[in-house]
Formats: structure tokens, sequence, C-alpha cells
């Protein structure tokens, strides 16, 4: 009988250790899963940055909402675009987080390219260089 519990003991524990071995793949994948936005909510401001891998850059004259460049007397862009009433850059802006929440891995960037100049070639040459070029 003790026999037979020892044999069964060490069937049992060699089974164990004989497992599916877990991939280093595997545990990339899983960390990488599809997020719901209240999950991406809830993340750590370093976690959300790393989470976006899925950059679209819009030029501005397609439509994107950049803040002003020079924030004038005020602290930053952002408030001067709020207390100065530029409402098509705030709404641009609302709906870029509205859909960045939507789509957690996406991150949209607005960029200031003009495609219709004299200089386009050299311009897309520049920001293709700088990985600052329009995607899509």
């Amino acid at each position: 009988m003790p026999r037979l519990f020892l044999l069964s003991l060490l069937l049992i524990v060699f089974g164990i250790g004989c497992g599916r071995r877990v991939q280093t793949s595997d545990v990339h994948a899983a960390s990488r899963r599809a997020l719901t936005p209240l999950e991406y909510q809830v993340l750590k401001d370093e976690q959300k940055i790393r989470y976006k891998d899925v950059i679209v850059r819009v030029p501005e004259s397609w439509g994107g909402a950049l803040l002003p460049f020079d924030a004038g007397p005020y602290r930053a862009p952002i408030d001067k675009a709020v207390h100065g009433g530029d409402l098509n850059t705030l709404m641009g802006l609302y709906n870029q987080s509205l859909f960045e929440l939507q789509n957690p891995r996406v991150k949209i960037e607005y960029i200031n390219f003009d495609m219709w100049s004299e200089n386009f070639k050299s311009a897309l040459a520049v920001a293709l260089a700088a990985n600052r070029a329009p995607a899509y």
C-alpha cells in the first residue's frame, strides 16, 4: 500500500511538472489584448502611453485640430483656446479625445503639413526622415 501511495504521488508531481510551458509570446499576446474604454481609463498614465501603438498622423489641412502655437498672455496654448473662444479647436480636441477613448490603442496626432505647397517633395522627405510624415 505505501508503494502504491508513493508511486501515485510521484506520478502526480511529475504530471504537474510536465504541463504546457507558457511561451513569452503567449504572455505578450495576453498583455496586448484589446481593452475596453473603462479598463483603459483605469490604467496609470505610463501604461496608457505604452498601450497606444497605432499612431495616425493627420495633416491639419485635412480637418485636424492644432492648438495655437503661441500661448500669448496665457499660461498654455490650451488656455488660449479655451479663454479665447476657439471653438473649432476645442471641438476637434473633444472629438479626438472621444475617438481615442473608444479606440484605446489609437493615438491621433494632428500635424502641420502642407501637401499642396511647391516644396512638397522636400517637405515630405524631411517628414519621413523624422518619422513625422502623414500616416493613415
